[in-house]
């Protein structure tokens, strides 16, 4: 079974868009896969939906109790696929559950900025350059 890399990687790009995350959460795993990275875990483009794996060696403080209070707080529209001790995945096919699998996964969130924030931000960096406000 040949994997579509390219579709995958469009697919988390527009949920990094949905859910106003940070475009540095998308990187590739050991096997080459794309996903989304977060402090507790990761989301996989899945068939129709989205897999988010939460795993122990992401997390520096994640115990068995962490992961079954995590599946307590779980919306009702997330569905756990694989229930381990101390990590499991949970299926994610709706897409307004953005927010809420943003927060559990600890995945940062995009800073927005204005456009008057984004000139005087431009100003500064060209002080810093030595160019004159306003110059290419």
């Amino acid at each position: 079974m040949k994997v579509d890399y390219a579709g995958d990687r469009l697919r988390l790009q527009g949920l990094l868009g949905l859910m106003k995350a940070s475009e540095r959460a998308l990187r590739r795993d050991e096997c080459g896969d794309w996903r989304i990275n977060g402090t507790v875990g990761h989301v996989y483009a899945d068939g129709a939906g989205f897999l988010a794996c939460f795993v122990r060696d992401v997390g520096l403080e994640w115990t068995p109790r962490k992961w079954n209070s995590v599946k307590r707080t779980l919306p009702s529209r997330f569905r756990v696929s694989q229930d381990g001790d101390e990590e499991g995945c949970v299926q994610v096919r709706e897409p307004t559950a953005r927010e809420a699998t943003r927060r559990l996964l600890g995945i940062r969130k995009r800073r927005e900025v204005s456009p008057e924030q984004l000139a005087r931000m431009r100003d500064r960096l060209r002080r810093m350059r030595g160019q004159e406000p306003g110059e290419a």
